[in-house]
């Protein structure tokens, strides 16, 4: 209304509730590094690096600090167990490199 004609409201709005649905962020590469060289399953020292389709915003990490597995179960979803522990480190923003700690013993390679 212009020029006011009413008198300003003093109610409160319901709050917005939603998302903005599935995110549309991919894996454009997987590259692995065997740090035991030819040595058959994921062993110790063994790194995936991760580089994704966009920037995101490091599921709140900083750039270059390690976070140990639970940190990094919260950001990716393995669909088999990986090993018993690793780290990982967001390189840039696209970029997310997992170390691995110790090997899942039971897993066959």
């Amino acid at each position: 209304d212009y020029p006011a004609g009413a008198s300003p409201s003093s109610g409160r709005s319901g709050d917005l509730r939603g998302d903005f649905g599935p995110s549309g962020i991919t894996v454009v590469l997987l590259e692995s590094e065997d740090s035991a060289l030819y040595e058959p399953g994921v062993s110790t020292g063994d790194t995936l690096t991760l580089r994704f389709s966009e920037r995101t915003d490091r599921g709140g990490v900083p750039l270059g600090t390690p976070v140990g597995t639970d940190a990094v179960d919260a950001l990716l979803n393995f669909s088999v167990p990986l090993a018993d522990n690793y780290t990982g480190v967001w390189a840039d923003n696209e970029t997310f490199v997992l170390t691995v700690g110790s090997p899942n013993a039971s897993f066959p390679p």
